[in-house]
């Protein structure tokens, strides 16, 4: 986890989901797996043990997925990109476009980000 808290010190951008999967598992994957043992497993739970911390870990990354989506804005204003630079190209988005936001002076979201937003939806709940 603190190697995760590293990150942020030295990295800004994410090329790809790999990159930023390694992220994600070092700040919140971890924050799951910690939790195994404090929480603890339920007496008679039919599943083995390493399927409730691969559920654990699952549940971490989830969560720091989710936050990176809703928190776009509020990290572009930290100089930082945490969704992979890789899929804004797939959407002709720019780094400079999400710096700014894409949203108009009459609060009309750009379609490129809605489509894109959409797809790291599907992306986050396919990588469960």
């Amino acid at each position: 986890m603190v190697d995760g808290m590293r990150m942020d010190l030295v990295k800004t951008r994410y090329e790809t989901f790999d990159e930023l999967y390694e992220y994600c598992y070092r700040v919140a994957g971890t924050v799951g797996l910690m939790s195994v043992p404090v929480m603890g497993i339920q007496p008679g739970r039919e599943a083995d043990t390493e399927e409730i911390y691969r559920a654990a870990l699952g549940l971490g990354l989830a969560n720091q997925l989710t936050n990176i989506l809703r928190d776009v804005g509020e990290d572009s204003y930290r100089g930082r990109i945490y969704v992979p630079l890789e899929d804004l190209r797939k959407f002709n988005i720019t780094e400079a476009e999400v710096m700014k936001g894409l949203v108009d002076d009459d609060g009309n979201v750009d379609p490129r980000w809605k489509d894109f937003m959409r797809f790291q939806v599907s992306e986050v709940k396919s990588r469960r």
